[in-house]
């Protein structure tokens, strides 16, 4: 996965050579020149590729792959049949943008880490067509970025609910579900144009031959996009969640502090308003989870990425197992948000748990087994 795909081509540290394709290549994908692309066809990659991973390391990193691989495809499908088929998730409006999520981590588990995994068994050589080179990247531009603003959206979600819940108890939800189920096929939307920009011109795609053996999947994004992408996908929402779970803080002190007693309400109204009010507190501080797992998961990757944009310079002499290994933790936060869902919520638990008793009877009646 790249905010910029330059960072798909780490540096080998280790050889002068590998360090003169890597200023080619950034200097290709910055100027997207002729005379960088002719002189990058001449680079010293070699039939052997451009990575140079241990025997060990490799076993490593191609084992934590599949294992996240394989758990966000099972996790990510489990909550999305769950909101499915469970009444109680399908009323529920943050189900939605949980949906949403899910939907994004399944498209990354299934289309963005095999590939990942292929280019490392093969030292960072390309042997398919320009399309599939173009189904990797674009997937990765998609998926990321709808996550992150799916959890933005989560939070605005939360911060509304919070803001005012007698007016949204008396007068009806501030969010309705028809506006969130804009909000979310927006999103998508969105992210699926800006991740197909590249194609339509404004950035060009190139299939760069090796001149030796194998070939590298490249995305020759220009600066001004790889720039966009991490600011627009990533710097301007994190700061935004931040800020806006600041201000939920501030709502949940208010509320816990002094009890929601308004003087023309009757008591039962009351008591009903409260209980809404603990369950939408509850319910925040879960996507507080989910969104902070998320950061700590993307931060170290999308740092190097936004280094390697400001000054390529900086990255030379970061080991491109470094990259990986971040890399690993971004990916890894597919596999945890199925898991995050159902922590402390009863909803997503009693699903999953019909979920496999359904399994288990139709494995039954299959096999012969009572």
């Amino acid at each position: 996965m790249k905010y910029i795909v330059l960072l798909s081509c780490p540096i080998q540290h280790s050889s002068a050579g590998a360090r003169t394709v890597w200023k080619k290549m950034n200097r290709y994908a910055t100027n997207a020149s002729d005379e960088a692309y002719n002189s990058t066809l001449q680079s010293p990659v070699g039939p052997q590729g451009y990575l140079n991973f241990s025997k060990g390391f490799t076993v490593f990193i191609v084992t934590a792959f599949l294992v996240i691989m394989v758990a966000a495809i099972i996790g990510n499908t489990l909550v999305c049949t769950a909101t499915l088929f469970s009444p109680s998730l399908r009323k529920a409006n943050t189900s939605l943008f949980i949906a949403s999520l899910a939907v994004s981590d399944l498209l990354a588990a299934i289309l963005v880490i095999p590939f990942d995994v292929y280019v490392i068994l093969n030292n960072g050589l390309w042997f398919h067509r320009e399309a599939a080179c173009n189904l990797w990247t674009t997937a990765y531009l998609m998926t990321i970025p709808t996550s992150n603003l799916t959890l933005l959206g989560l939070s605005i979600d939360r911060y509304l609910t919070l803001s005012q819940p007698l007016k949204q108890f008396r007068s009806g939800k501030v969010v309705t579900r028809s506006r969130i189920a804009g909000c979310v096929t927006a999103l998508w939307v969105y992210s699926l144009g800006f991740a197909i920009l590249p194609m339509t011109g404004w950035t060009l795609w190139r299939f760069r031959t090796n001149s030796v053996n194998g070939s590298i999947c490249f995305f020759n994004g220009s600066l001004l996009y790889n720039i966009l992408v991490s600011v627009l996908h990533f710097i301007v929402p994190s700061l935004a969640m931040c800020v806006i779970y600041i201000m939920i803080y501030g709502q949940i002190r208010r509320h816990t502090s002094r009890a929601v007693r308004p003087i023309d309400s009757p008591v039962a109204q009351n008591t009903q308003a409260n209980l809404l009010l603990q369950r939408n507190i509850k319910a925040a501080k879960r996507i507080a989870v989910i969104v902070s797992v998320f950061l700590l998961c993307w931060v170290p990757y999308s740092i190097l990425s936004i280094i390697g944009n400001l000054c390529q310079e900086c990255l030379l002499d970061i080991p491109q197992e470094a990259f990986y290994v971040t890399l690993i933790a971004g990916y890894l936060n597919s596999a945890l948000n199925p898991v995050l869902y159902s922590f402390n919520n009863r909803n997503f638990m009693d699903s999953y748990w019909r979920l496999f008793r359904a399994i288990r009877r139709g494995l039954g009646r299959f096999g012969g087994i009572k």
